[in-house]
């Protein structure tokens, strides 16, 4: 059963004051069980061999978020639910597709066309996929060797040309990783509201306008806001 604002944040308290804070995380883990089972089976429904595993990060997200969480930022379900959903994320980026966020999206993308045209029982190839997906070729490619690498497609794609068969060469997966977890350190040292508002727009593809309801600050705030946090990572991550 979930509970309100008012009693998580005497539960916060009791967190922040107590000796052993073991039992106070207990409590709050058993009231948001539920919650935490919920995200991982709605946006990860084909990943169900990994459910356990994403509930124990679902676990480490909010045990992170107890312990970040700063009061002056509202609502501490939404931040929970963004931190929640970010853990997963990234485990199903690092443990299933074991690729950059980037390509893992992509990856998805290609997957979903290839069940199209197969389903509408289409003649498979490269320029087909990008069409359906409404990605490059060159991306297309790039995913299919990143997939032939992982052993994550039986298909042996026919190619319209010779110079189709030479596929592009994907980025080292390592330098990815690392950029991708120096962004996410960085951007733990902007503000609250900044790393709430860059988080929400660029991971969830959350428009300026609902994020100002969630954080109650006029639009052009939090537009300002994204700009200063915006040149403090280029400038972080030069």
């Amino acid at each position: 059963m979930r509970i309100g604002e008012k009693e998580i944040m005497e539960l916060l308290a009791q967190y922040n004051n107590a000796d052993n804070k073991q039992d106070v995380y207990e409590k709050f883990y058993l009231l948001e069980k539920d919650f935490i089972s919920y995200i991982a089976r709605k946006h990860f429904l084909s990943f169900q061999k990994e459910y356990e595993d994403l509930c124990t990060e679902g676990a480490i997200a909010l045990l992170e978020t107890i312990q970040s969480y700063n009061k002056e930022v509202k609502l501490f379900q939404n931040v929970l639910y963004t931190n929640i959903l970010a853990k997963m994320y990234d485990y199903i980026y690092r443990e299933v597709f074991h690729t950059s966020k980037h390509y893992a999206l992509q990856m998805m993308k290609v997957k979903k066309a290839i069940c199209s045209i197969e389903a509408d029982g289409r003649q498979l190839s490269v320029s087909v996929i990008a069409k359906e997906s409404r990605i490059s070729e060159y991306t297309v490619k790039t995913v299919l060797t990143i997939m032939k690498h992982n052993a994550d497609t039986p298909y042996d794609l026919p190619y319209e040309t010779e110079e189709q068969q030479c596929y592009a060469v994907p980025e080292d997966t390592c330098l990815k990783k690392a950029y991708y977890t120096e962004l996410l350190s960085r951007i733990n040292e902007l503000p609250a509201d900044s790393a709430y508002i860059i988080k929400q727009k660029y991971f969830f593809d959350q428009s300026i306008k609902s994020i100002a309801s969630v954080l109650q600050l006029p639009e052009h705030r939090v537009r300002r806001a994204e700009k200063e946090a915006l040149s403090f990572l280029r400038k972080k991550i030069a």
